[in-house]
């Protein structure tokens, strides 16, 4: 007897929406640039003692189901007004800041006061050569090494900070809708993986965000000759 791992993954294109297991309507989320299903399915293989041939057959131990959701800039914002709470103002637009840095090596990565920050000049030194600048995140990687007593000049724009989903681990339900292959794709229990490690989506870049987690069974529904219980699929034609 042997264990074995059958690996399965689809990706598709579409429209999705969610909402909380159980709770309240579907909200509209918007397009999807890439949704990616992964199944990976645990067997044992049984050999018989039938025959000389030394058949085998194989019985399934486990499956997990993965579902990642690569969304564009609208459905992204949707998604963070939905299962985020509001956003705070944490820093307004200040110029002309000046933030003297620490002594360092190469590789040494400092932080200033402020993110959200352009214009930064520091004096004797050369950007790309002796320092790499990160104005969203408002860092200094030093490239060389730096001396105590070195300013660097700045301004700072606003910034907002967009709190972490507000419960441990929730289930949602997802409606998938591919037109192009004809398919409705009900996911019925879709844990974050996990929801309180959920990054904060950045408001400067939301288009890369990506939502994944993990499918768990629903017991309710048919199994489905392809996804087990973990996907309800509803079919039709595509119109030309």
């Amino acid at each position: 007897m042997a264990t074995v791992t059958d690996h399965k993954y689809q990706t598709m294109r579409g429209s999705f929406a969610i909402r909380k297991r159980g709770v309240g309507n579907y909200r509209e989320m918007g397009n999807v640039a890439d949704a990616e299903l992964t199944m990976n399915i645990d067997y044992v293989t049984l050999e018989s003692a039938d025959d000389d041939r030394g058949t085998e057959a194989k019985e399934e131990t486990k499956r997990t189901v993965m579902l990642k959701l690569t969304a564009n800039s609208q459905a992204t914002e949707a998604f963070r007004r939905y299962v985020h709470s509001k956003a705070s103002v944490i820093q307004a637009a200040a110029a002309d800041q000046t933030f003297e840095l620490p002594a360092g090596e190469a590789g040494d990565v400092i932080k200033l006061p402020h993110a959200n920050i352009s214009n930064a000049v520091i004096t004797g030194k050369t950007e790309g050569t002796d320092y790499i600048v990160k104005p969203k995140t408002g860092s200094i990687t030093y490239k060389s090494t730096f001396a105590a007593g070195i300013d660097v000049d700045y301004d700072a724009g606003p910034a907002i900070s967009y709190g972490v989903m507000t419960d441990d681990n929730p289930e949602y339900e997802v409606l998938f809708t591919s037109e192009s292959q004809g398919r409705v794709f009900e996911f019925m229990r879709l844990q974050l993986s996990p929801a309180a490690t959920l990054k904060l989506i950045d408001p400067n870049n939301i288009g890369a965000f990506q939502m994944e987690g993990e499918l768990l069974k629903a017991e309710g529904i048919p199994a489905h000759p392809e996804y087990g219980k973990f996907v309800k699929v509803t079919e039709w034609t595509p119109a030309d």
